[in-house]
């Protein structure tokens, strides 16, 4: 507890976790910082912290076809865990000030919910900690070293063990001895040509197109056919990108019925 004129706010705010089915599972409360009212060059710097793609997830779909669980694990207030580079002040927190210290404020070490560079102190953390313990970007494990992993996490950090994943950023997975289910609506070549790439990175190589299901006969016959061009002409070229992914055989359009009429 110091002195200092040049202090962030923070206020106590209520948390309310839900599960899959959107019932609270638990009620906690939480100091967090005010972070709009730092400013750049004085109580912070670089804030970037690299998250998963939304794509990259789709991956898991790869423990099916290896016959392999998907477990979760919760890292307990992760941003706690960060270590802050920069000097950050807060005051009190009202309620608990301490007698005849009312006009100190506190210094923090670790992050705290709210602080702009919070996110990039918990990656650093956790990315110095998963390479320390052997780890390497974009390669996978066995689940003698994932159980190897998930005791490790839980002696360095405060974690749930949430087991088998059934609920992640919004999808529904079901895992089964059919394989895992993914209940998601996203679908376009972008991703899916992306997602070739990095599968070719890590060693698995995409020998046949990827299928990509349309319910318009039209815009399939105007990717796949040349002829159909001159009815295309005022369309932006840019917009044409899946007519040549569909000519290097990187996707392969089919049609799916959308109405039992068209079936």
């Amino acid at each position: 507890m110091v002195s200092r004129d040049i202090k962030v706010d923070e206020a106590a705010v209520w948390n309310w976790e839900k599960n899959e089915i959107e019932d609270v599972d638990q009620i906690g409360a939480r100091l967090v910082v005010k972070g709009y009212s730092q400013e750049y060059g004085v109580d912070f710097s670089n804030t970037f912290a690299p998250v998963a793609r939304h794509d990259t997830i789709r991956l898991l779909g790869f423990s099916s076809k290896d016959g392999l669980e998907i477990h979760h694990l919760d890292v307990k207030s992760a941003f706690l865990n960060g270590v802050l580079e920069e000097d950050i002040y807060v005051e009190q927190p009202e309620g608990f000030q301490v007698s005849g210290c009312e006009d100190k404020v506190y210094k923090l070490h670790k992050a705290l919910y709210g602080l702009k560079q919070a996110p990039r102190a918990w990656y650093s953390r956790i990315d110095a900690y998963l390479l320390q313990q052997g780890f390497k970007r974009s390669e996978s494990c066995n689940s003698k070293i994932l159980k190897q992993f998930m005791v490790q996490m839980e002696s360095e950090f405060e974690m749930s063990n949430l087991g088998e994943m059934k609920y992640f950023l919004g999808m529904e997975i079901h895992q089964c001895e059919a394989g895992i289910f993914i209940s998601q609506q996203n679908s376009s070549c972008k991703p899916a040509i992306w997602l070739r790439k990095l599968l070719t990175d890590l060693g698995q190589n995409q020998a046949d197109a990827t299928v990509i299901w349309v319910d318009n006969k039209s815009a399939i016959a105007i990717a796949k056919k040349p002829c159909a061009a001159w009815r295309t002409k005022h369309i932006n070229v840019k917009f044409h990108a899946i007519r040549e992914a569909e000519k290097n055989g990187e996707v392969n359009l089919v049609h799916c019925c959308s109405r039992k009429s068209d079936c």
